[in-house]
């Protein structure tokens, strides 16, 4: 039989139909290849002109970014970017959203890959979600993430807007110096924006910490700014005129209150808030008829500040029995405010503890897989020790294996005992830990519990499921000492170092239980009342000068919360 070398060659016809076939898949895949680059162009185009259009036109840029097929996004990233642009323009459209579907691509993608810019805005709008929730606790947790990932971050609006939002977060939990010093950071940077009305909002803030606190220094040089804008801009800003007319009353003479006043006559004055500041100021430059003619019976707020300035002006002009009448309605007030302040001290108390048992638990997992390797480790070590002997007793005469097998077996032992040790430290650390959870989980379900009650009262409008509110409320003013003995161990379970701090200082349990009292928030005042001891100001004497405080210090409030962000 003849072969010829040309036998397995492929036939001219059907090598040319092989070659067209191979030439039709190169061109139908060069095809794809432009199609899916020429729409991911179009997609970043239509992204590009939705980010330009924000800050102007943001309902034009939901038109846009709500018309791009999100099946045609391929990349990640710019499923993240879409996410996080509509987000934005939802909420500059004012429509407030209470899920995470649309965040949720850039929730998943930014975190780890995004530029600080991108990570800031992605954590600001995931507290804006969770603040639309009604979640104040997981909302100040995504802002503060946001503004640990700002320090690179040269997007001056995002700034803006985190440390404003931080500031009303801020307020909402009564921390004034924190609600200051965010406001001021706020301010500074709408002012190198060039954003008036933001910028003189923030500086309104800031005034109106200042007199909260009656700080001079603070205040005295923001108020003729402040009037300005404000007469400036009366549209925008003539609902912060108790804020200048308090500052003016506490920071200014009496004439120049006055030429306020004069200036103010082509306003208006109709609305409540400001009636009550200019009777305020008038009744601290000791002009009580004046004061008399804006506290008129007209006047529907019903406010702390009414009732006690009311009060007094009755009292400055004889009317005895009114003022009784005004004080009484203060006191309930009063009463129902320190209530309604213990139990969002509470709230954001049973918040804190659920975030703290989440990283515990998650610290317990991490610490689980750690000691599941160390010991795998220590099994994989033990094991090539043994086989490395065995090697070795191997090459040895008789006599020297035995001596080597009895060394081993001493070292196997000695580890054993070790490992024995180990494990009976663990359980003794289990023990403890289980203990203090259960005691967490005590502490937790009882306030649950109540916080349950008042919920479905409210949904109900049934009394009889608030009765574990009231028993806990009655059981707080009979048996205080029980309530300040659980304030104590709920700071002792999350702040040990603060408790420790306070012992090495020489406090007495009674004086850790009164600073537990300033850490909720209280004020002297309130908690002179709640123990019903005259002398608490004694009390708060003592404990500064354990402390070392400087006497020039004007509140043992903010420095007792101040020292117990520190643990």
């Amino acid at each position: 039989m003849k072969f010829s070398i040309f036998q397995n060659k492929i036939p001219l016809k059907n090598k040319n139909h092989f070659g067209c076939k191979v030439g039709f898949y190169i061109l139908l895949l060069g095809i794809v290849i432009v199609a899916c680059s020429k729409s991911n162009e179009i997609v970043n185009e239509q992204l590009d002109k939705a980010e330009s259009l924000m800050e102007t036109y943001p309902d034009s840029a939901v038109f846009i970014l709500e018309s791009i097929d999100t099946l045609s996004i391929k990349k990640p990233s710019e499923r993240a970017r879409r996410a996080l642009l509509l987000s934005m323009a939802l909420d500059k459209n004012y429509i407030d959203t209470t899920d995470f579907s649309i965040l949720q691509p850039a929730l998943d993608y930014y975190p780890k890959h995004g530029s600080p810019e991108e990570r800031v805005k992605t954590r600001y709008y995931e507290g804006r979600i969770f603040m639309n929730q009604g979640e104040d606790g997981l909302a100040m947790k995504s802002f503060l993430q946001a503004e640990a990932d700002s320090i690179n971050c040269k997007d001056s609006i995002a700034l803006g807007r985190l440390y404003t939002v931080l500031a009303i977060m801020a307020d909402r939990q009564y921390k004034n110096e924190d609600h200051i010093k965010y406001n001021i950071k706020a301010n500074k940077i709408w002012q190198t924006l060039g954003d008036s009305i933001k910028y003189l909002e923030s500086l309104l803030n800031v005034l109106n910490g200042a007199n909260v606190d009656s700080n001079f220094q603070l205040g005295s040089p923001l108020v003729d700014k402040c009037k300005q804008g404000i007469f400036k801009y009366k549209g925008s800003l003539i609902n912060s005129m108790p804020v200048l007319l308090t500052a003016y009353s506490l920071f200014k003479t009496k004439d120049e209150f006055e030429n306020l006043m004069q200036e103010l006559k082509k306003i208006k004055i109709e609305r409540d808030s400001d009636k009550i500041v200019i009777a305020s100021a008038y009744r601290i430059f000791g002009e009580y008829n004046k004061a008399k003619e804006y506290i008129t019976n007209d006047i529907i707020v019903d406010s702390l500040a009414h009732y006690i300035i009311k009060s007094q002006i009755l009292e400055g002009v004889g009317d005895y029995q009114g003022a009784v009448e005004s004080y009484k309605n203060y006191m309930e007030l009063e009463e129902q405010r320190i209530t309604d302040k213990l139990n969002n001290n509470i709230f954001f108390m049973e918040k804190e503890y659920s975030l703290e048992m989440e990283s515990m638990k998650k610290l317990m997992r991490r610490d689980k897989i750690i000691y599941v390797i160390l010991g795998g480790l220590i099994c994989v070590i033990l094991i090539c020790i043994t086989i490395g002997l065995k090697l070795r007793n191997s090459q040895l005469k008789r006599n020297l294996a035995e001596s080597e097998k009895e060394a081993l077996n001493s070292r196997v032992e000695l580890l054993q005992n070790e490992l024995s040790l180990e494990k009976s430290q663990l359980e003794d650390l289990l023990t403890e830990n289980e203990e203090l959870f259960s005691r967490t989980k005590f502490l937790i379900k009882e306030r649950l519990n109540m916080v349950n009650g008042l919920l479905a009262k409210e949904i109900s409008r049934y009394d009889k499921f608030a009765e574990s509110y009231d028993s806990l409320v009655a059981k707080i003013h009979t048996d205080k000492e029980a309530f300040l003995n659980s304030i104590k161990e709920s700071y002792s379970l999350s702040h040990p170092g603060f408790i420790n701090y306070l012992e090495q200082h020489g406090l007495t349990d009674f004086e850790i239980k009164y600073v537990c009292l300033y850490c909720l928030g209280l004020r002297g005042k309130d908690i002179g009342i709640f123990l019903e001891k005259k002398s608490h100001y004694n009390y708060s004497l003592d404990i500064r000068k354990k402390l070392g405080i400087d006497s020039e210090t004007s509140n043992l409030g903010p420095y007792v919360r101040n020292l117990l962000d520190t643990f």
